[in-house]
């Protein structure tokens, strides 16, 4: 399936009404009683496989940064998706589905630096 197709019946999931909190409650520990949640993800029409969140950013404490990166895993794949949007405290988070793209995976080295009586 084209990641134009899949996008398309993200956007579409996304913006059903009865679906307004599930990329919010999108993961293994937040299962609602929602006919799309299944044991092994969510079950998106038109989609093959299941969508499951590997990734999330943002909230309270943490900016205005917001974003859910989400797996659809299928039998033949693996593949993820990038949903952006931004948090506010006296509002919560706004998705930017019209931003859905298709990520991959990619392994990076990171230095932080800490007090010489941190690196102990």
């Amino acid at each position: 399936m084209k990641a134009e197709d899949i996008i398309a019946k993200l956007r579409a999931f996304i913006n059903d009404d009865d679906n307004l909190d599930w990329y919010e409650s999108f993961g293994p520990d937040n299962w609602s009683k929602h006919p799309n949640k299944t044991e092994h993800g969510w079950v998106v029409p038109g989609v093959p496989g299941y969508v499951t969140c590997v990734d999330s950013y943002g909230g309270e404490g943490e900016g205005d940064t917001w974003y859910r990166v989400f797996k659809l895993r299928t039998p033949q794949e693996d593949r993820y998706f990038y949903l952006p949007g931004w948090y506010q405290s006296y509002h919560g988070a706004t998705i930017n589905d019209d931003e859905i793209h298709e990520v991959f995976p990619k392994q990076v080295v990171r230095t932080e630096w800490a007090n010489k009586r941190e690196s102990k």
